[in-house]
């Protein structure tokens, strides 16, 4: 049973079903797992950048993915830094650059391979104002 939240606020139950193609042979407790994973990569990376970076009312036609690059970037350091409501922050950092500047980025926090052949001293970036 799925729950579903209609626009008066109240949960119902919903009866969903869903139909995925697989082309291995797998059991049923790790195909769930797989699609849950699946799901919370949705949830927690792309419906924020489209709720609040408004990717997909985005109409940069030149190098999107740049820019969608420069919105990964952002997020990553922001849960980097422990925010947990994203759209707060960037409320936030809106109302005071400053609060932006003062987040702190190592490659170890961002996971990133690709700072990994950087001295530790210059992954850190900090802002003192």
């Amino acid at each position: 049973m799925a729950q579903g939240y209609q626009k008066s606020g109240f949960w119902h139950e919903t009866d969903e079903v869903s139909f995925y193609a697989c082309q291995a042979a797998l059991p049923a407790a790790k195909i769930g797992a797989a699609i849950r994973e699946h799901w919370g990569i949705e949830n927690r990376n792309h419906h924020v950048r489209d709720v609040s970076f408004f990717e997909d009312n985005s109409r940069i036609r030149i190098k999107p993915g740049s820019f969608a690059r420069m919105r990964s970037f952002a997020l990553n350091i922001l849960r980097a830094n422990g925010a947990a409501n994203i759209g707060r922050e960037l409320y936030v950092n809106a109302l005071n650059p400053l609060h932006a500047m003062a987040y702190r980025a190592t490659g170890s926090e961002l996971n990133s391979p690709g700072l990994a052949s950087f001295p530790a001293s210059s992954r850190t970036c900090t802002y003192n104002a």
